[in-house]
């Protein structure tokens, strides 16, 4: 179990990589007070030769202090596209005059920015990143839902369909998807910060968008094409609000409003919830007591637990600085 992520500083030419156990989760926090700050934390994490895969790396930062360059995954609700706008907006308030960008092929993007031969952090596409049809379509019946399907079958017919399978599985039927589709319940769109993946597929012109959330190889791209012989597949990062935009349809009903999703952004920064592996650890033995073990070996990662160092006086001046820009 863990949070598994690489740091990457790249300073005076020097490239250093670095390793932390929990630290994906946190990365929004770690790294939202500026850039020395955040390179003070990195430096505080344990030195390493190479980069994670992409099976486990959960998150990953890289800091290229010549070129002023940040790009970044991790975090949980950061997977909303319209979130991670907001974010990288409040971002630049403390970075200013870098460029920061999301990794939208996770550790691929920092492999590439790198120079490092992507396969040597690429696994086998079949096994991580593409989901085989099981059989049956799940309709999504929560408020959250991970896929949402729109098909433009001609100008005046244009249906919406949530799923709980993943986007590639339900591609990966090909054009049977439509078949599988008459069975399936019809629903209102959905606000955008509830759905993590999507596709809208044209019937006429056979053309495809998808987009993930999540970070997702480009791999997946030529994969789904296989399935859908005729079609063209393309991607784009803007998230559902492009999605329901590509219909013909205004998007302004789905949208998240700007105060709310800073208000949810400066709630999770400076929310004190961070994940203590040594409490978790005591949790699960004062379950276990009258559980004999001849031996227990814990890995040595599993208790790091390192966090940037910033006062609480520190953090409510950058707060307040934020703010006091915002108003303005």
């Amino acid at each position: 179990m863990g949070h598994r992520s690489n740091f990457v500083i790249i300073q005076n030419r020097e490239i250093n990589i670095y390793y932390s156990h929990w630290g994906a989760i946190s990365i929004p926090k770690d790294i939202f007070y500026g850039p020395q700050i955040t390179i003070d934390y990195i430096k505080s994490l344990q030195p390493v030769e190479t980069l994670l895969d992409d099976l486990w790396c959960e998150g990953a930062v890289l800091v290229d202090t010549h070129e002023k360059q940040l790009i970044f995954w991790g975090g949980d609700g950061y997977e909303y596209p319209a979130v991670r706008k907001y974010f990288i907006s409040l971002l630049q308030l403390n970075w200013e005059g870098w460029g920061i960008r999301w990794a939208e092929q996770g550790i691929i993007d920092i492999a590439q920015y790198l120079r490092i031969d992507i396969s040597q952090v690429q696994t086998d596409i079949d096994y991580y990143h593409w989901k085989n049809y099981r059989g049956w379509l799940e309709n999504s019946k929560t408020d959250y839902t991970e896929t949402l399907l729109t098909v433009k079958y001609h100008p005046e017919l244009i249906l919406d369909y949530r799923f709980d399978n993943y986007l590639t599985e339900l591609l990966s039927t090909g054009s049977s998807l439509f078949e599988l589709l008459q069975s399936c319940d019809l629903i209102a769109i959905p606000d955008e910060e509830k759905v993590c993946s999507g596709a809208y597929l044209n019937l006429f012109e056979k053309e495809i968008w998808v987009w993930w959330g999540r970070p997702t190889d480009e791999r997946v791209l030529s994969k789904i094409l296989r399935h859908w012989h005729g079609w063209t597949v393309k991607r784009h990062t803007e998230g559902l609000p492009f999605q329901v935009e590509l219909s013909g349809r205004s998007s302004d009903f789905i949208r998240m409003e700007a105060e709310a999703v800073i208000e949810q952004i400066l709630d999770d920064i400076t929310k004190n919830d961070r994940f203590d592996p040594k409490k978790w650890i005591d949790t699960i033995a004062s379950n276990c007591v009258n559980i004999e073990y001849a031996d227990i070996w814990i890995n040595p990662d599993t208790l790091d637990n390192y966090q940037p160092q910033i006062t609480d006086r520190e953090k409510q001046q950058v707060l307040q600085r934020i703010i006091k820009l915002l108003e303005d």
